[in-house]
């Protein structure tokens, strides 16, 4: 998903990163209070941040821990999400959200148009596999909603240059 927004941004789209504005979200002193309160002292450095790798094996372990997570932080971070869309459109920005999970953020609504990035589980495990477990992997999909209708749907089961190449075509 990732990559093919990088590509789109060589085409003269700004990107707003939902991950970027998570890292933002997660240095709120009452939302690490709340996480903190919730998963434990474990999930903080010395500094009292929090320290996504830890608090992300935690998390993808167990599909409730995501639904309290997501309680605490989704809020916040639609409100971002939303604040930097409106922004764009103020400035008549073309822009490319890089969101996992679309809908439950309300952005269906507002996005002009849906590009799905799909790829099949085998390739998403080789991804994934370095930074999480297999049943970490299939939690973590399973969170993910499909787009109800997509504009665009892309495979990428190939290589960069492929995905690339379907990514300019449309």
């Amino acid at each position: 998903k990732t990559t093919a927004v990088n590509i789109l941004a060589k085409h003269g789209f700004d990107i707003v990163d939902a991950d970027k504005l998570g890292h933002e979200v997660l240095r709120d002193k009452e939302i690490i209070n709340k996480i903190i309160g919730l998963f434990g002292e474990k999930v903080a450095d010395r500094k009292m941040e929090i320290d996504r790798k830890i608090l992300g094996k935690i998390v993808f372990s167990n599909p409730e821990y995501i639904r309290n997570l997501n309680h605490i932080v989704h809020s916040k971070l639609k409100h971002l999400l939303h604040d930097e869309l409106k922004q764009a459109n103020l400035s008549k920005k073309n822009v490319i959200v890089d969101v996992a999970l679309l809908a439950e953020f309300g952005l269906e609504e507002v996005c002009s148009h849906i590009f799905l990035i799909k790829a099949d589980f085998e390739k998403v495990y080789l991804r994934m596999a370095k930074d999480y477990d297999k049943r970490q992997i299939v939690t973590i999909m399973n969170h993910q909603r499909m787009p109800q209708e997509p504009d665009f749907i892309i495979e990428n089961n190939g290589s960069l240059e492929e995905l690339s190449s379907k990514i300019d075509m449309v």
